[in-house]
């Protein structure tokens, strides 16, 4: 007879959504171990909110004088940098959380690599971006897979040295 028994995690318990936002910041060097569903969405919804704000701040710093808008973008690419570390620690553990191979989130690098620069329709793009969007894309996917699930036989034992 098998039993069905979730992969250990110490971010399981039942937390409100602020816990898990402050949990992605607090685990920001955990690339190993596990992240829940709720853990993750809870961790980058809000962050990605966050973020959202700050770059619709810099742009109205711009209109009202380039000093206020050299301030609030030095203080933005700050937290851009810290969210950008923590989110990829997030993503690690949530890909191996839904079975995955962790290092998926390092492919979120390579949209940070300088690339050649294209036309298309009129807008300019880089390769860094068409790429970095889809892989993001193809991540928050996998994202939504449900927690991996370890199957234990319940007829083997477990020897304890």
């Amino acid at each position: 007879m098998t039993k069905k028994t979730p992969i250990p995690n110490e971010a399981r318990t039942d937390k409100s959504r602020l816990d898990a936002f402050k949990m992605m910041f607090r685990r920001w060097n955990h690339f190993t171990g596990y992240s829940s569903r709720r853990e993750f969405w809870w961790g980058y919804l809000p962050g990605m909110g966050l973020s959202l704000l700050l770059i619709a701040a810099i742009i109205g710093a711009l209109l009202v004088s380039p000093e206020l808008a050299m301030g609030v973008t030095l203080l933005s690419s700050i937290y851009l940098i810290v969210f950008l570390i923590c989110f990829i620690a997030l993503i690690m553990r949530r890909m191996a959380d839904a079975g995955f191979s962790r290092f998926f989130g390092l492919l979120l690098a390579f949209s940070l690599w300088p690339s050649e620069m294209f036309e298309f329709r009129g807008r300019i793009f880089t390769v860094g971006e068409v790429i970095g969007t889809i892989i993001l894309v193809a991540l928050l996917v996998l994202a939504l897979f449900p927690t991996r699930v370890k199957v234990v036989s319940a007829t083997k034992k477990k020897h304890v040295r």
